[in-house]
């Protein structure tokens, strides 16, 4: 380095150039490049001050404390959002992220359904096993809802041992499938200490135009009445806010007896409530992806049992002397003889599961049971005249 100074040095005062100075503090960058073929190289140096250079470095310490400090802020946020006990989503999280979903769906039209769910008697589980007990509960059932839900929803403890799901982009029928897939998530396989935990989940898909406030306590109300109704259950909200068939609160999903639905004759509702439940079974087969052959056997059964409810029900219904009895029989005809072709496509591989459950359950038992047996209830209990 001194060398190729005092070359410089020496060129430049024989040009008449002046020399400069450099302080002793000052920070010197030195870049070579050649001057002559006889290998001189020159030397450029510029200074830097020692003010600059503490203005840069304060700069870079700046820079270092701002990047700590919205770390320091994202971390803090996230504390804030987050329930220490489950590591869910909390209230204060959603109570702030509500209103832009809301925003999103009004602006670009997607729906988004909401799913409050309730732990079915907590307080016993505290009660005949402490709080510490209620806690791992809380903690286990927040794992197995996080492993059944989607990337997109939203898994929130709401209070206690109240948990709520917010579903963007999500209809209503489809928030109800998922509900009943955490239903059994929650329901199938015991909990630590071998106990049985089942949870109720109410449900509402959002309205147009729909605050957030009435859009919670028809979900909350949904909750309310699966509880009522037993407990261990998914319930959808309807839009009316009307009850209106076997399927209105459970989104063709789950078959609901009601006391509505009975007809005054006692073989003829025993009949209807056992085709309900063996129609749960088969849809509690499909969801649990069951074997094929096994979905395959209670398909078998519940047909078979719809034929023998059918002919029951045709001689009750010429004994009470129902003037539609010939044609309500043909209408059982049809059905039958659909729901066999339909079978056979299903054994050829050509119909789909979901296409035999939806004809079976829906149109043969909800909706022929629902609408068209209403027509003879009268003369099965005698209020017709």
């Amino acid at each position: 380095m001194a060398k190729h100074l005092a070359m410089l040095n020496h060129r430049v005062r024989q040009e008449g150039h002046s020399v400069c100075e450099f302080e002793p503090s000052s920070r010197l960058m030195l870049v070579e490049f050649p001057l002559s073929d006889d290998d001189i190289s020159g030397v450029v140096v510029v200074e830097e001050p020692r003010a600059a250079q503490d203005l840069r470095q304060a700069l870079q310490n700046a820079e270092s404390n701002n990047r700590e400090l919205q770390q320091n802020i994202a971390d803090l946020e996230s504390i804030a959002a987050t329930d220490r006990l489950t590591g869910t989503r909390n209230r204060h999280f959603l109570e702030r992220h509500i209103h832009n979903e809301i925003a999103r769906a009004e602006q670009q039209e997607c729906p988004l359904s909401v799913l409050i769910i309730d732990v079915d008697h907590f307080k016993t589980i505290n009660d005949a096993h402490g709080h510490a007990c209620g806690d791992e509960v809380l903690c286990e059932l927040a794992e197995r809802l996080r492993g059944a839900l989607r990337a997109s929803d939203v898994l929130v403890r709401w209070g206690g041992e109240e948990f709520l799901v917010l579903c963007p982009d999500t209809p209503q029928a489809a928030a109800v499938r998922l509900a009943e897939r955490l239903r059994l998530a929650v329901a199938t396989l015991p909990f630590s200490r071998s106990l049985q935990v089942t949870i109720s989940l109410g449900i509402a898909g959002r309205q147009a135009g729909e605050p957030w406030q009435p859009w919670f306590e028809r979900a909350d109300a949904a909750l309310y009445r699966a509880k009522a109704d037993g407990r261990n259950r998914v319930e959808a909200a309807s839009f009316d806010e009307k009850e209106s068939d076997a399927f209105s609160n459970v989104g063709f999903l789950q078959l609901s007896w009601r006391r509505a639905y009975e007809s005054g004759h006692d073989g003829i509702d025993a009949e209807h409530q056992a085709l309900f439940s063996i129609s749960n079974q088969l849809l509690d087969a499909v969801l649990q992806m069951r074997s094929r052959e096994s979905i395959a056997e209670l398909i078998a059964r519940l047909l078979v049992d719809v034929s023998q409810h059918f002919q029951h029900e045709e001689a009750a219904i010429h004994a009470a002397g129902y003037p539609e009895a010939e044609q309500h029989a043909a209408i059982h005809a049809g059905l039958l003889s659909q729901a066999y072709a339909l079978c056979a496509r299903f054994e050829q591989g050509e119909a789909s599961i979901g296409e035999l459950f939806q004809f079976l359950a829906h149109e043969v038992i909800a909706r022929h049971m629902l609408r068209e047996d209403r027509l003879f209830f009268p003369y099965l209990n005698g209020s017709h005249a």
